[in-house]
């Protein structure tokens, strides 16, 4: 399954196991700038994984000062607050995978870590591409795909 509103950043799944209780297991990945992170992992539980990251709307939607063009470098990822939220990537941080975001006017400034927080990159992308990503998981989050 894909879930799609940019050609730069987007998200992939795929079902690996069935267990019973309509649980599901299976690859999880964002596409970012044309590759796959985490990259790894089949037993991902993905109802929940949606349920995690669904959970951080509201966190986002409460950002309420722009971080504005602050470079890379100087931004202390590992604190949220007014102006930039940590996300939780639920079973994904497991792999290395973290998240940061923040706002520049009409820009989402997408932070990603791959190496457990030791180092990070960075996607600008249209202000509501993540966001909507994320609602777009909502119709696959309390029940099963």
């Amino acid at each position: 399954m894909l879930i799609k509103h940019n050609d730069d950043f987007f998200i992939q799944w795929d079902t690996t196991y069935y267990i019973r209780n309509n649980m599901e297991l299976g690859v999880f990945n964002f596409w970012i700038k044309d590759q796959a992170y985490p990259g790894k992992g089949t037993n991902i539980t993905l109802a929940p994984l949606f349920n995690d990251l669904i959970s951080n709307l509201e966190e986002i939607n409460n950002i309420n000062q722009d971080l504005g063009s602050i470079p890379l470098n100087q931004i202390d990822l590992s604190l949220s607050n007014d102006q930039l939220v940590s996300l939780d990537t639920g079973e994904l941080f497991q792999y290395g995978l973290g998240l940061s975001i923040g706002f520049d006017k009409d820009m989402e400034r997408l932070f990603y870590t791959v190496d457990y927080e030791n180092s990070y990159s960075e996607i600008i992308l249209p202000r509501g591409t993540f966001i909507e990503t994320l609602k777009s998981l909502r119709q696959f989050a309390s029940h099963g795909m």
